[in-house]
């Protein structure tokens, strides 16, 4: 490719020339080009190699193309007719590639192990090398261990390593004000009960390093993707804080745009946006959000906006401003809750609308082939796109979206990009007109589930207006000073 090219290389007073024959320069576009070639062509090898080893790939099932378009099926809550039909389709999930980034999934530790030692042989086939463990220091090829439901309810550890586990469950006061009494007790005792399956987690036999050629791999609660967290209990508790933990030092880092005098608040508005909100909400299109993770959410949000509008806490109790009234006064920005579905919806639209080849397309549906246990699953992602589905749609009076999330009741939206954006658009601005809707969509199906059942929740909860409730406030200090009058 290149003709008559050295290397020099120069160690103290040494120099040494050698001539270049493999490669090309540094900078050359062609270089991720041929990059991608060769990772095209370790994945498609190493899923031959991998079936003639009998290494199980991970299988899943889900509607076909035909009934997804014609919306059959649902996201969640499958019935056993539904998951053990045959007209259902397998997805095999060999790989999850991302130009030199890579996950694999494995049902056991013993076949990790042979695809672990597989990887790295096929590696060296071409040239390449899997970063593993050696002497002492991690590797930065990391594997995590997903326990099944109740896996820690009887491995209890022992008094050390409970006492370890006490010290890392701190008190978190970003719930303080938030919860009531009973309602922090059960939070405390969760962070607890978290910080002690972290410890037994890293004691267990499972997660000990995997022995790999000449070295090893080893385990870790949070696995780093793409720049989310993904934690072996699968749950976002670790995500959420990595992400607040990064918005708060940008926002920090911005102080002296905050206090500028100069800089008027609609440029300052706008890079609140751009940088602190766009670093808190990043990867929050996966996110399962219990009501306290989204408290802490909420909290940092109008904490910022306080912060930049010079709002101290002596004057939002003494004038009872409230938080809707926070966000209006900083341009009218958008609850934190109102955001995560935005960036949502606006995902399942794209992804619904791909194409039929791509996996996630096929996840939306997808349901495993055995019953459910008998206690009640944890909140996942499926639960919070139903959830985001329902507020998405709570002021289209045509739409009902059930607990499953039928297809029927969204795949018309989803499928017109122009109404789904506008529609989307309304989770952002209070203002925005809901689209009309064609005539031949299908209107508003009652059924026992959802019949006279009121809305959960609304984009924009109503609010009495301020002068109400200054005169009601007024009211009632009249009350207690008339009250505190002694008597004649």
């Amino acid at each position: 490719m290149y003709q008559d090219l050295s290397v020099v290389l120069k160690i103290g007073k040494s120099v040494e020339e050698i001539v270049q024959e493999v490669g090309v320069c540094q900078g050359d576009n062609m270089s991720p080009v041929l990059f991608m070639f060769l990772m095209t062509a370790f994945a498609e090898t190493l899923e031959t190699v991998w079936k003639e080893k009998g290494i199980e790939i991970v299988t899943i099932q889900g509607v076909t193309e035909q009934d997804f378009e014609a919306g059959n099926g649902c996201v969640k809550s499958h019935l056993i007719p539904q998951y053990t039909s045959r007209s259902l389709t397998a997805l095999e999930i060999f790989q999850c590639l991302y130009v030199d980034d890579g996950a694999f999934v494995f049902a056991t530790r013993g076949e990790m192990a042979k695809g672990l030692n597989l990887v790295y042989e096929h590696f060296a086939r071409l040239g390449l090398e899997m970063h593993i463990g050696r002497d002492g220091t991690a590797s930065k090829t990391e594997c995590v261990f997903f326990p099944s439901p109740n896996f820690f309810r009887d491995i209890v550890p022992s008094n050390a390593l409970a006492e370890e586990a006490e010290e890392l469950a701190v008190h978190d006061d970003c719930v303080e004000g938030m919860l009531t009494d009973a309602e922090r007790r059960q939070y405390e005792s969760e962070k607890s009960r978290i910080a002690r399956e972290d410890v037994a987690y890293d004691e267990l036999a499972e997660t000990q390093s995997i022995p790999v050629m000449d070295g090893y791999v080893t385990f870790t609660r949070h696995f780093k993707y793409l720049g989310s967290y993904i934690s072996y209990n699968l749950r976002d508790d670790f995500d959420v804080e990595a992400r607040l933990t990064s918005a708060s030092q940008s926002f920090g880092a911005l102080k002296n745009c905050w206090d500028n005098p100069h800089m008027d608040i609609y440029n300052k508005y706008m890079l609140f946006r751009a940088i602190p909100m766009n670093l808190l909400l990043w990867g929050c299109e996966t996110w399962s959000l219990r009501q306290v993770l989204l408290n802490k959410l909420e909290v940092f949000l109008h904490q910022s906006i306080r912060r930049i509008l010079g709002i101290n806490m002596t004057q939002v109790q003494e004038d009872r401003i409230r938080n809707d009234h926070v966000r209006q006064m900083f341009y009218d920005i958008p609850r934190v809750r109102n955001m995560i579905a935005a960036r949502q919806m606006d995902f399942i639209g794209k992804v619904s609308r791909g194409d039929w080849s791509q996996p996630a397309k096929r996840m939306i549906t997808a349901c495993c082939a055995n019953k459910r246990l008998a206690q009640r699953p944890n909140f996942h992602n499926k639960d919070a796109l139903v959830k985001n589905l329902k507020l998405l749609f709570a002021p289209v009076s045509d739409v009902v979206i059930d607990d499953r999330g039928s297809l029927k009741d969204w795949i018309n939206e989803v499928s017109d990009e122009t109404y789904w954006t506008k529609l989307v658009r309304c989770l952002l601005d209070r203002d925005a007109n809901l689209p009309e809707r064609p005539a031949h969509w299908t209107h508003r199906r009652r059924s026992p589930r959802n019949h006279d059942r009121d809305r959960e929740e609304h984009p924009f909860p109503r609010t009495p207006p301020r002068p109400r409730r200054n005169e009601r406030n007024n009211s009632q200090n009249a009350e207690e000073t008339g009250a505190s009058q002694p008597s004649v």
